[in-house]
């Protein structure tokens, strides 16, 4: 028997996007070994009318709208939404290869104590294919560990098991690290595989909704989120040295743009992470910024 999971596509739905989007959900729908029915969350305002109708009128796949523009929010959505065994999600510009369903169903129907199964993928830039998560070898054997030196859950890496997996995990995500924040959420107290075999591509375009200069800020958000939970002493310092390197960076960011108040705060609070000495001799750049550009 072919089972049935169902891979949400959250989308602004804009013109700019169509050709993605229908490519998105034509991978879906290409699936080999698994049946998977698409369900489409369209957040915001800034959809196009004629596509949006176009896509309701489809009897192939469930339209649904959400009158607030947030790809968190849209993700929260349609996880309600959910009837099927199993789910998953895909952004509208990516694309899943035609065993992915079928690799992550067979590893959640085989051990029945799994939640999540995730897989490895590509990312695509300029038609170049790289392997999206490097660091694996020891994803399994200690998952949160694993996620302070990499994310491993990609937008369109996961197979979820509804019954475990509840909405609840899914409510205030952060924009932009929202699944950092998941796959830290689900470690605590779930059950997650991860397969080194790449099933999706997530394409690297100009329309792609995280190149903004405020994704840099949110690494920040996220990771003191994460430290704020009790955690292992060996997990909690490998993430304090993480909130340190992302310190670091809004620093240099905030002093390239000559804020350098604000550099000195985020370098101030840096040195104070686990590993923050690292950051000291860079203290000559807030000194002496005409010497050191």
């Amino acid at each position: 028997m072919i089972e049935t999971v169902t891979v949400i596509i959250p989308t602004t739905c804009e013109k700019r996007r169509e050709a993605q989007l229908l490519r998105a959900i034509d991978s879906i729908q290409r699936q080999k070994g698994a049946s998977a029915q698409v369900m489409l969350v369209v957040n915001g305002d800034r959809f196009d009318p004629a596509l949006y109708q176009q896509l309701r009128n489809r009897s192939d796949i469930i339209t649904e709208y959400l009158p607030i523009g947030s790809l968190p929010k849209a993700l929260e959505y349609g996880r309600s939404k959910i009837v099927t065994d199993y789910f998953g999600f895909l952004d509208d510009d990516d694309e899943l290869l035609e065993t992915a369903v079928a690799t992550r169903l067979q590893a959640l129907n085989k051990d029945p104590s799994l939640d999540v199964a995730v897989t490895n993928g590509y990312n695509v830039r300029n038609d170049q294919r790289e392997i999206r998560v490097k660091y694996c070898d020891n994803i399994n054997a200690n998952p949160m560990l694993a996620l302070t030196r990499e994310n491993w859950l990609a937008s369109c890496g996961g197979l979820f098991r509804t019954r475990t997996v509840t909405p609840d995990y899914f409510r205030d995500l952060m924009k932009y690290y929202e699944w950092t924040l998941l796959a830290f959420r689900i470690t605590r107290d779930r059950k997650v595989t991860f397969i080194n075999e790449p099933t999706y591509a997530v394409n690297d375009t100009p329309n792609s909704l995280s190149k903004t200069a405020e994704f840099i800020y949110t690494d920040e958000k996220v990771v003191s989120e994460m430290l704020s939970h009790p955690l292992p002493e060996a997990i909690k310092k490998e993430f304090s040295k993480k909130l340190g390197r992302s310190l670091h960076a809004i620093s240099c960011y905030e002093r390239s743009n000559g804020h350098y108040r604000s550099a000195w705060r985020y370098h101030l609070r840096s040195l104070m992470c686990a590993g923050g000495l690292v950051y000291l001799l860079y203290t000559r750049k807030l000194i002496l910024p005409q010497l050191y550009p």
